[in-house]
C-alpha cells in the first residue's frame, strides 16, 4: 500500500495574472497494510479502536488507498495519538519511490529532491512475478467491470496529471 506525498511549489501558475500555488506529486511512501492494522494494539497507543485500509482506483491504479484510524469514544488526548500514529507509521514505513508528472518537467528543482528516506529503507517490491500477474489479471477485470453502463453516474474522464 502507497501513501502518496504531494508538495505545493513556490512556482505557481498563473491565471488571470494572478500567481497560484500548484499542487505536485513527488512520490510515495510504502506501508504494510498489517503494519496499519497493528495501531490498534500497539502500546503506548491505547486510544486508538481500530485501524485500516480501503484501497480504490484512481487515474487507473490500485495503488492509491485510504487509512481509516477510528478512536475510542471518550476524553483522549487527540493530538498526543495522532502524534503517535504518525510517528509509528513513519518508523515501519519504506521509500520513498520517487515520481515526476510530465506536466512538472517546468519545475526545476523539483521538490520530489527534498523527501526524506524512510527508516525502513528503500521500497523493495518481494512479490513473486506470478503474484504480480495474477494481481494485475484481477485489478483489470474489476476495473472493467466498475466502469460497466450499469454503474450510473461513474466518471469516466481521465486526468492526465496525478495532480489535477
Amino acid at each position: 500500500m502507497y501513501r502518496d506525498r504531494r508538495r505545493l511549489t513556490q512556482a505557481g501558475t498563473r491565471r488571470c495574472g494572478k500567481q497560484f500555488a500548484r499542487r505536485v506529486y513527488c512520490g510515495a511512501f510504502q506501508f504494510r497494510a498489517e503494519a496499519i492494522r497493528a495501531l490498534a494494539h500497539t502500546e503506548g497507543l491505547n486510544d486508538i479502536l481500530s485501524a485500516d485500509v480501503i484501497h480504490h482506483i484512481e487515474n487507473g491504479e490500485l495503488a492509491h488507498s485510504d487509512l481509516r484510524i477510528v478512536l475510542k469514544p471518550g476524553q483522549i488526548d487527540t493530538e498526543g495519538t495522532k502524534t503517535g500514529i504518525v510517528d509509528r507509521l513513519w518508523n515501519v514505513g519504506s521509500g520513498p519511490l520517487l515520481h515526476r508528472c510530465d506536466c512538472d518537467t517546468d519545475i526545476d528543482p523539483h521538490p520530489s529532491a527534498n523527501l526524506d528516506a524512510a527508516p525502513a529503507g528503500p521500497y523493495v517490491d518481494t512479490r513473486r512475478r506470478y503474484s504480480v500477474l495474477l494481481c494485475l489479471i484481477r485489478f483489470h477485470i474489476v476495473n472493467w467491470l466498475w466502469q460497466k453502463p450499469w454503474r450510473v453516474g461513474y466518471p469516466h474522464e481521465a486526468s492526465e496529471c496525478h495532480h489535477q
